[in-house]
């Protein structure tokens, strides 16, 4: 009996470990895709003067993760408000 708990630890730190490292990344993956996406609607339905949107819309798509963060620090603060010029 001794000797099956002894073989178990490696079987849990060869089998569990590695699985839930799996799963944390496809969590983290998740999270980038949904920050990513909610990035690029709310930009998309939003107003903003001359070639902003376009100049934003690229940035989102072709650096995803930075293009994303910078959209909402930066990005957010130069929308045009609802009811305001076009």
């Amino acid at each position: 009996m001794r000797e099956l708990s002894i073989n178990l630890i490696p079987t849990f730190a060869m089998f569990v470990l590695p699985a839930f490292a799996v799963l944390l990344a496809f969590l983290f993956v998740g999270l980038l895709v949904v920050m990513w996406a909610w990035a690029l609607v709310d930009c998309l339905q939003s107003n903003f003067g001359g070639n902003d949107k376009v100049v934003w819309v690229l940035v989102i798509i072709l650096v995803p993760l930075i293009g994303s963060i910078l959209y909402f620090v930066i990005g957010r603060m130069q929308k045009i408000p609802p009811g305001g010029p076009r």
